[in-house]
């Protein structure tokens, strides 16, 4: 086959077809060329196809893409672009557990990229279904289920009501002040329960539910401590008496 010049960049070459007119792809578009650019993220170097822009701000990697925090400057995303927002409800903000590599729900090693917040799908839906309740009530906050183990834990294994004994398994985060009453959806406003509580309080109030047992003749749970009960200091309720 007959050597021919490039109709790109003019040199000759030897081609490998018998309609090929240019020498590269980088020729034949010339949009494929890379050019140096600056990370809007970290600030610094690299290199970029030139051309139409994929993204509002100019990235170096993943990471400065989706996690503009971890640079040494601020992100740069605009605030109406979709990167700032999850399904348009709140606020963009880097995550906090992000770079550690432990799951942000179930607190273990995901074993995955340090970029990944969560080791499975399972734990990703489990955490996104705990973040859609509270937006389904306007309520603020998030939490995590190694939050509520730790919960656990402090009260010696057990339910913080009824103070039974009760398997991780059959933990379940409550909030103090329901949802649906003004509570806020996090660490803050919750209690690990058994479920038999959690059902039994339904949307009471502490002093509402504990009036309500009496009413029905069953045996009183925990609704009132001391102030310095350590397994209570976590919680930052308004009007709630600490008096034992």
């Amino acid at each position: 086959m007959n050597d021919r010049n490039c109709t790109g960049c003019g040199i000759n070459f030897t081609p490998t077809h018998g309609r090929q007119r240019c020498c590269s792809k980088a020729c034949r578009k010339p949009n494929h060329r890379k050019v140096a650019k600056t990370c809007d993220a970290c600030g610094e170097s690299c290199e970029k196809y030139a051309g139409k822009q994929r993204y509002a701000g100019t990235y170096c990697s993943t990471l400065c893409r989706d996690y503009g925090a971890y640079g040494p400057t601020s992100c740069t995303i605009p605030l109406d672009h979709w990167a700032r927002h999850y399904g348009r409800s709140s606020a963009w903000s880097a995550p906090v557990i992000r770079n550690t590599g432990m799951c942000g729900w179930c607190g273990e090693s995901n074993g995955r990229h340090l970029s990944a917040r969560f080791c499975s799908e399972r734990c990703k839906k489990a955490q996104h279904r705990a973040d859609r309740r509270g937006r389904e009530h306007g309520a603020l906050g998030s939490y995590s289920y190694a939050q509520i183990v730790k919960l656990w834990i402090s009260f010696d294994k057990a339910c913080a009501y009824c103070s039974e004994r009760t398997p991780l398994a059959d933990i379940q985060a409550e909030h103090v002040t329901p949802l649906s009453r003004g509570g806020e959806n996090h660490i803050g406003n919750l209690l690990p329960s058994c479920g038999r509580c959690n059902s039994d309080k339904r949307d009471l109030l502490l002093n509402q539910w504990s009036a309500d047992r009496k009413r029905r003749g069953l045996p009183p749970v925990k609704t009132t401590w001391r102030e310095d009960d350590r397994r209570y200091r976590h919680l930052v309720l308004s009007g709630l008496s600490l008096a034992a």
